[in-house]
């Protein structure tokens, strides 16, 4: 970093700030961009791109600000300039989408140090997009998108989606995004402890929708994944138009050659537009009798929808735990080979989703890990020729009745 010419904007209405940073900024040989609140920043910027983006807080309504760069620019870093008055607002800040803060008077080595710690995140992400569009730009389209749905909640099923994602990551050299395509609260941040800066509120806010925008969104994990979360607050929670919601599924295969979505045990307009684009269907039931009625329903109803592609896979999940319905039973209920059979490892379950890291990535060994391993294999062994993505954004029939009568 040390060699790169890096473009830096600073908004700011104090004349002494401006001229202090601007000093350093060009001392260093990069270039400054100097900005006014009051004069549109964020159009000024999407003409203008730059590396990094600092704010200063003694700037009117400087939280405000914060919050609509993140959301109308969610590919530009942010750090806050504070001096010893603001520092009570940093917490606000870092929630508005600063990533970190510098104290004035500024001191240039720890003014380079944060840059570069912030820097250095979104640096391996660009990387990463560039691997992906190399290697794709002479290869045939085999983008997969997985959808793990279930229509019965507690069934285990974004514990099943988190794992596979991973494994699917470590056992081949593509990208693998985990998305969740629901309207509620995240249950995939928490199993990953991440805090995503952007979430799936972003796409209700934007007026610009592009495969950059997406990007933007995804949210690194140490595994490799990168993740699509839902927000952490109801405060964040919106409702998104399902064309958005058609244009994220379209953009997310292009940022990665698997990308495995997450649902709700709710039959709605997003689980239709899921099931519409998915080339892999994971249908996740228990060994007890409610979640094999649901499944059943699903299963039988996804059979005759015309509009419907994907391969319909059968996912046991805690399976062999007491009292619980056999595989034999389940299978002969649903008519379908159960393609993979996970076992159920309550302590190992609950340790993993406490720490935050998924239960394949510490406990590899383990038969709930290989449970998830025997899926991925199945997954990866499969043709993607023989399942053709559907290009129809009708609302199915029968996920319109299930709609309603939810």
């Amino acid at each position: 970093m040390e060699q790169q010419v890096l473009q830096l904007a600073l908004i700011s209405e104090h004349t002494a700030h401006s001229q202090a940073v601007t000093q350093i900024i060009i001392d260093k040989g990069w270039k400054a961009l100097t900005l006014s609140s009051r004069s549109n920043p964020v159009a000024a910027l999407r003409r203008q791109p730059v590396d990094l983006v600092l704010v200063d807080l003694d700037v009117p309504n400087a939280i405000e600000l914060l919050r609509e760069l993140t959301q109308q620019l969610p590919y530009v870093p942010l750090i806050a300039l504070t001096t010893t008055n603001h520092v009570v607002e940093w917490q606000d800040a870092q929630l508005a989408g600063a990533l970190d803060y510098v104290t004035f008077p500024v001191n240039g080595q720890n003014f380079f140090t944060t840059i570069a710690r912030v820097l250095q995140h979104f640096s391996a992400t660009i990387e990463r997009v560039r691997q992906i569009s190399s290697a794709s730009a002479g290869r045939a389209k085999k983008e997969r998108v997985i959808a793990v749905v279930s229509l019965k909640g507690g069934i285990g099923r974004s514990t099943v989606a988190v794992n596979l994602a991973v494994a699917l990551r470590q056992r081949q050299q593509g990208e693998v995004i985990l998305a969740e395509a629901h309207h509620g609260l995240s249950r995939l941040s928490l199993m990953l402890n991440l805090h995503p800066r952007h979430t799936l509120a972003n796409l209700a806010t934007t007026a610009n929708m592009d495969l950059d925008f997406v990007q933007g969104l995804l949210q690194p994990h140490d595994t490799g994944i990168q993740l699509l979360a839902a927000p952490n607050e109801l405060t964040q929670i919106a409702e998104i138009e399902r064309e958005r919601w058609q244009q994220t599924l379209a953009f997310l295969p292009q940022l990665a050659p698997y990308v495995v979505v997450d649902t709700a045990a709710i039959a709605d307009a997003v689980l239709s537009e899921v099931l519409l684009r998915a080339d892999e269907i994971l249908m996740i039931t228990g060994p007890e009798i409610a979640s094999l009625y649901s499944t059943r329903t699903l299963l039988d109803l996804l059979r005759v929808e015309k509009e419907v592609h994907g391969r319909l896979h059968v996912v046991l999940n805690q399976a062999g735990v007491s009292g619980g319905l056999s595989e034999a039973v389940i299978q002969k209920h649903l008519g379908e080979p159960i393609v993979a059979s996970i076992p159920a490892d309550p302590p190992l379950a609950t340790y993993a989703l406490n720490r935050g890291v998924p239960f394949v990535a510490s406990h590899a060994r383990a038969p709930i890990s290989r449970g998830i391993q025997q899926l991925a294999t199945h997954l990866l062994a499969a043709d993607p020729a023989t399942a053709p993505k559907a290009t129809s954004h009708r609302l199915p029939a029968f996920l319109s009745f299930l709609s309603q009568r939810a």
